[in-house]
C-alpha cells in the first residue's frame, strides 16, 4: 500500500513541476513561438494549437514535453508522448 501512496505523491509532485516549467517556459516566450536562450542548444518551443506536419531531421536531442502533446512520425511509425511521460528522449540517426 505504502508503494502506491508514494506513486500518487510523486505523480502529484511531478504534476506540479510540469506546470511550473509551462508558466516559466510561457513567460519566457512572451508570446513568441520560439526562443533561442543563452544556453548553447537551448531552445524553448511553445504551440497553443497543432501545427501542420513539418518534415525535418533531427540531431539527436532531449525533448522535454510539460504540457500537452507532441507527434514524432518516423517512417510509417508514430510516435506520440505527453506531459506524463516525465520527458522523452528522441534519436533520430
Amino acid at each position: 500500500m505504502m508503494t502506491q501512496k508514494s506513486k500518487q505523491s510523486d505523480d502529484t509532485s511531478m504534476t506540479q513541476v510540469l506546470k511550473e516549467l509551462a508558466g516559466s517556459i510561457s513567460k519566457a516566450l512572451d508570446g513568441a513561438a520560439d526562443l533561442s536562450t543563452e544556453v548553447p542548444g537551448l531552445t524553448l518551443y511553445r504551440n497553443t494549437a497543432p501545427t501542420a506536419p513539418n518534415p525535418c531531421t533531427y540531431e539527436p536531442s532531449l525533448l522535454l514535453i510539460p504540457q500537452g502533446k507532441k507527434r514524432v512520425d518516423l517512417g510509417k511509425q508514430s510516435y506520440v508522448s505527453a506531459a506524463h511521460s516525465h520527458g522523452v528522449c528522441y534519436r533520430v540517426v
